[in-house]
């Protein structure tokens, strides 16, 4: 891929979006597994072989901003790889 998006959330924010969003299969999942999960996922990206974009996801709340789609989607555009970055000028 062009470009990896690792959306980043410390537990007790998914916790409570988890919470929020009130799906009756996530409200099992507990911080011990969310903090492992998240170490994995952290360690896994800092060796990615390819370009990864890792965004904090407590900056966005498409719930009660909607607008932060938008400023989302403009952080990826602006971190994706160039033509001539990808050697195909």
């Amino acid at each position: 891929p062009d470009l990896v998006i690792y959306l980043r959330a410390e537990p007790e924010l998914l916790l409570a979006r988890i919470e929020q969003r009130g799906r009756p299969f996530e409200r099992a999942m507990q911080a011990d597994y969310l903090r492992e999960l998240t170490a994995r996922y952290d360690a896994y990206f800092r060796t990615y072989p390819g370009h990864v974009l890792t965004v904090d996801a407590s900056h966005y709340d498409f719930v009660c901003r909607p607008d932060d789609e938008q400023a989302l989607l403009a952080h990826i555009a602006a971190a994706l790889p160039t033509r001539t970055e990808e050697g195909t000028a």
